[in-house]
């Protein structure tokens, strides 16, 4: 199902969302892996559809 590939692409960003709004303010050392979980969350796998490698493209 199509939204459901969508919701598992875009979790990684709620969560990455909830960690850096919960601390008041956010340090290098908090963002940095935050940014790097998101890029690899974007990079393609072999059970990826067509579907989701598009929406990964467009992210």
């Amino acid at each position: 199902d199509g939204l459901e590939q969508l919701l598992n692409i875009l979790e990684p960003f709620e969560a990455a969302t909830h960690k850096l709004a919960s601390d008041s303010s956010p340090t290098i050392s908090i963002v940095l892996p935050v940014i790097t979980t998101l890029i690899t969350s974007l990079e393609y796998r072999d059970a990826d559809s067509s579907f989701q490698e598009k929406v990964k493209d467009n992210l």
